[in-house]
């Protein structure tokens, strides 16, 4: 690990300032005899240039003292020469793919036996026959109960439908459930949304260039955001689009903490070629326990 010399001398000078005790010289007990001559009753000793006489207690300790200060400096230096940069962002291997992330959120999505969903769109065509909205149950292999909101004439309806095996029953314009041709609504069969076929899964596996774009928080989820293109042709199957050549840009939202597709925003000719218009799908209740039969009368 590498580190920048980022200790000031003045840090060090200051804390052995704080470290070293001065010595205070041994007193001499010899005195000057009147006239400066000195007579010595043993043998003289003399102090090395720029040092005080000292005894050589005092001398052990002041050597003590020097050591202690040359060790505290050089640990000084050394705590203080190296500063930890951090890794930066984005550099770990195990950074996840978003095509793996797509992947994973579509083996979810088929391992699931019923989910609920929740579809709406920003713009309503005028003039045309087409789903806008809708919530509902989802399960596999072919049912679907809930409400779609769909615009016929230009009057927006919501109708209550309940598709099972392939045959799609709705409540129109009474409380009499009747069976219908979901195209004569612009709409596809609700029971295929989890057909391993052209069901939503769909715009997973056919998402073309993925890409990370950050996170959002979704109530108490954190969803990762993943960039993408959808072939217009799947989103034919799946929804509706009056450009089929046409690439969709998508915005996914997966759940970090179970690998779930939670949302889906589509944006394209959904309803007129000439006119870009948004579908956004949310997905919730995985694995939910639902009973979804043929209505009666």
């Amino acid at each position: 690990m590498g580190g920048d010399v980022r200790c000031s001398h003045d840090a060090v000078r200051n804390s052995l300032h704080r470290v070293r005790s001065p010595v205070a010289p041994t007193p001499s007990r010899h005195t000057s005899a009147p006239g400066g001559n000195v007579w010595h009753a043993g043998p003289v000793r003399r102090a090395r240039a720029g040092l005080p006489l000292a005894e050589p207690a005092t001398r052990l300790a002041t050597l003590l003292v020097v050591g202690l200060v040359a060790a505290l400096a050089a640990g000084l230096l050394a705590g203080c020469s190296r500063s930890s940069k951090p890794a930066a962002a984005g550099s770990s291997s195990t950074a996840p793919d978003p095509a793996a992330t797509l992947a994973t959120a579509k083996k979810n999505l088929d391992a699931a036996g019923a989910l609920h969903f929740t579809l709406t769109s920003d713009d309503s065509p005028r003039g045309t026959s087409a789903l806008v909205g809708g919530e509902g149950d989802i399960a596999r292999p072919d049912r679907f109960s809930g409400s779609l909101d769909v615009l016929v004439a230009g009057q927006k309806l919501r109708v209550k439908v309940v598709s099972v095996a392939r045959t799609v029953y709705a409540q129109l314009f009474s409380s009499s459930w009747a069976k219908v041709d979901p195209a004569q609504f612009g709409l596809h069969d609700p029971g295929t949304f989890m057909a391993a076929q052209g069901g939503l899964g769909d715009l997973l596996s056919t998402a073309t260039n993925p890409r990370f774009t950050g996170e959002k928080r979704r109530g108490s989820e954190v969803l990762r955001m993943i960039t993408a293109e959808v072939p217009g042709s799947t989103v034919a199957r799946v929804l509706t689009t009056r450009d089929p050549a046409r690439a969709v840009p998508a915005v996914f939202g997966v759940d970090t903490a179970t690998g779930q597709l939670r949302e889906a925003t589509l944006t394209g000719p959904f309803f007129d070629a000439s006119t870009t218009s948004t579908y956004t799908v949310v997905l919730d209740k995985y694995g939910e326990q639902v009973d979804i039969r043929a209505p009666i009368g």
